[in-house]
């Protein structure tokens, strides 16, 4: 069984809800982010960690001035793959990366060093429900969950996308990129009502949290929340302010 279908059974078992937190390899500098990744994941059930792409179209100006930071840091994938094998314990990691860096390194290569470096899934959010066989069938191939992204734009369009999803079920909780910018689309709730009519798959809701009263809002109709630009804010903060804010969403999930 991938291990991020144990965490998600073993926090039904306890009645709680899995935080997935997102940090940018490479960010704030490539000696700093393993021991900001090591703080995050300490915290976290599921940590989601971001390699960074020149043109991230999924993300918000937060997430894209990290990428653009850790590009100038020239991290590779490699470093990415080998920094996992120094810090990983029990939990799973899902790697969230673009499209065009899988082709680079070749689609099966890169899906066999999920597999032997110890990433549980990948998200890859410029790929289209559509455009994802190929990257599925390698997944299925080395035991990665392939995580689908779904949308409030199209409920019916969601539900025929998280019938045959794996792992968890990103969904996106409005329209737009990540980051803060807008409010928390109330149509999440009848997407996410909807969606368990169709999957027992866990509902993992992200994009626009940022705060412990969002975390509230959600928590009783999701599975999992996902926080990112919310964590690359507190690590400009600094390491105490990052650890206050971790904290606080962990006590409340």
């Amino acid at each position: 069984m991938n291990l991020i279908d144990k965490k998600f059974e073993e926090l039904k078992m306890k009645g709680k809800k899995a935080f997935i937190g997102y940090t940018t390899f490479g960010y704030p500098t490539k000696e700093e982010t393993l021991d900001y990744i090591k703080l995050i994941y300490s915290y976290v059930d599921v940590l989601e960690l971001g390699f960074p792409f020149s043109d991230p179209i999924a993300d918000g100006e937060v997430i894209q001035r990290a990428s653009v930071k850790a590009l100038k840091e020239d991290v590779k994938l490699d470093h990415l793959f080998y920094s996992i094998e120094k810090f990983k314990k029990d939990k799973p990691i899902a790697i969230m990366l673009y499209a065009n860096t899988v082709y680079k390194r070749g689609i099966e290569k890169f899906f066999k060093d999920c597999k032997d470096f110890g990433a549980d899934a990948v998200i890859i959010p410029d790929v289209s429900y559509e455009e994802s066989a190929e990257f599925k069938a390698a997944c299925r191939e080395n035991g990665v969950h392939y995580i689908d992204l779904v949308s409030i734009s199209s409920i019916e369009r969601a539900k025929m996308i998280a019938r045959t999803s794996k792992g968890f079920v990103y969904c996106v909780t409005r329209k737009g990129v990540t980051g803060f910018k807008g409010e928390i689309d109330k149509s999440i709730y009848e997407l996410l009502s909807e969606l368990k009519k169709v999957t027992s798959t866990p509902l993992a809701v992200g994009f626009g949290i940022k705060s412990k009263e969002d975390v509230l809002r959600l928590k009783g109709v999701a599975d999992g929340i996902v926080i990112g630009s919310a964590i690359i804010n507190k690590i400009d903060e600094g390491k105490e302010d990052l650890v206050s804010f971790l904290e606080t969403i962990r006590s409340v999930l």
